[in-house]
Formats: structure tokens, sequence, C-alpha cells
């Protein structure tokens, strides 16, 4: 299910930024305990946020154990993070949340 605002223009680098959008849904897939993702997309000034929201397996079958062993997330992190935006998880026994704000217009480099 996808909510939020209607189509968003956002200057990125198209090809690292479907990266990160891959990397998220393939985790979310791996991770998902029903067939259930929540995409929710808001704009706030010059800023786009995104959130990627699952129920999640609570068992040992395919924990999570955050940035430091998850690689795709990671690489999504420091796209985002080249971008001028933040991305954080949050994951507790039933849920897997991605926040992510990152600017319309990024820094020049």
């Amino acid at each position: 299910k996808i909510e939020g605002s209607k189509s968003v223009q956002m200057d990125v680098d198209k090809e690292k930024f479907h990266l990160v959008l891959s990397n998220l849904l393939t985790n979310a897939a791996v991770h998902r305990k029903e067939n259930t993702l929540l995409i929710s997309m808001t704009e706030e000034n010059a800023a786009v946020f995104l959130k990627f929201e699952s129920l999640v397996v609570g068992d040992e079958e395919k924990p999570y154990t955050g940035f430091s062993t998850q690689s795709g997330l990671v690489i999504s992190k420091h796209i985002i993070e080249l971008h001028g935006g933040e991305m954080n998880v949050e994951k507790n026994d039933s849920h897997f949340v991605v926040h992510i704000k990152i600017p319309r217009i990024p820094p020049l480099l």
C-alpha cells in the first residue's frame, strides 16, 4: 500500500536512488511476516520524507541486527547522506520502519 503526496520532483542520481528503493523493498520482503508493506511520502518545505513500514518476523530465522551487518541498508544510508539526507531505522518485535528525509535539491558536493 502506498500513501502520501502525489508525484514529487527531486534532484537525485536516478541510478543510486533506484538502488536505495530496491534495497529497502528487498529488505522488507526478506524480513516481512505478512504481505504488508506501507510506503508513505510527504513533503515539507524543501524536503521529502519517505517511510517504509512492514511487519517483521519475530523469531531468529531472519534476524535484524542493524546497519552494521545489513549491507543493503548501509549502502542506502550512504547514498541518502551523499544527497544531503538522513536515514534511520526502527525495529521492535513486530515492526520494521525506515525513515528517510532527503532535500528536494541536494547540497553541492
